[in-house]
């Protein structure tokens, strides 16, 4: 038997994805089945999305050695994602450690005030007869107010993903086994709730869409 690795994760990774995908594998879920590489090959193949395709391929390659990593599957063009300079100069202006918030809450009035006002001209267009074509904030539909997207950046709404680079976990001292811990620590037992229920049985109706195209 080979050793338990990170590919064994993948792997059930991938084959979650795989059902959230397709929605069904044949066989899977049936009371003494064994899906086999065949019909999971086929599966894979009918998804319609290349990338998604190629994305679930990877997770569930039979060889352990040739499967990703978590941060390799980061950089796949299914997951990744290249930030706007917006983001990113947002990041760096609130993660900067030798600015405080006042400092930031300041700066940012000040861009609204002085930069950002309604006849602030963003883009010129020259000509070679005529006046330029001056383009305003005036003109540009305004989606989000700096002030509030500086806010949701500060308050983790829009993280930076895929960016760090790869690194070993931080090592953690060991934990004190239970055998050096003194007997007579506490002499009333913490209480804990236990969780006694239990799913009987679960039951899932997948049907057709109204508009004739996938499935619900």
């Amino acid at each position: 038997s080979s050793p338990v690795t990170p590919a064994v994760d993948i792997y059930s990774f991938g084959m979650a994805a795989l059902e959230m995908a397709a929605l069904e594998i044949p066989g899977n879920g049936d009371s003494g089945n064994v899906v086999t590489q065949e019909q999971v090959l086929r599966t894979i193949h009918s998804l319609e999305h290349e990338q998604q395709r190629d994305f679930i391929q990877q997770c569930l390659n039979p060889e352990q050695s040739q499967r990703p990593s978590t941060a390799e599957l980061l950089f796949h063009p299914v997951l990744f994602e290249v930030h706007s300079l917006k983001l990113l100069a947002a990041h760096a202006l609130i993660h900067n450690p030798k600015k405080s918030n006042k400092f930031i809450d300041n700066c940012v009035e000040d861009m609204l005030q002085h930069q950002y006002h309604s006849d602030s001209v963003v883009a010129e267009i020259t000509h070679s007869s005529g006046e330029p074509t001056l383009f305003r904030m005036a003109d540009i539909p305004v989606i989000e107010k700096l002030e509030k997207f500086i806010e949701d950046v500060r308050f983790g709404i829009y993280p930076l993903t895929a960016f760090r680079i790869k690194q070993q976990p931080p090592s953690r001292p060991r934990a004190i086994s239970p055998e050096a811990v003194d007997p007579v620590a506490s002499e009333t037992p913490e209480t804990t709730d236990m969780e006694t229920r239990k799913v009987i049985n679960m039951m899932c109706n997948i049907k057709p869409n109204e508009n004739g195209h996938g499935l619900f």
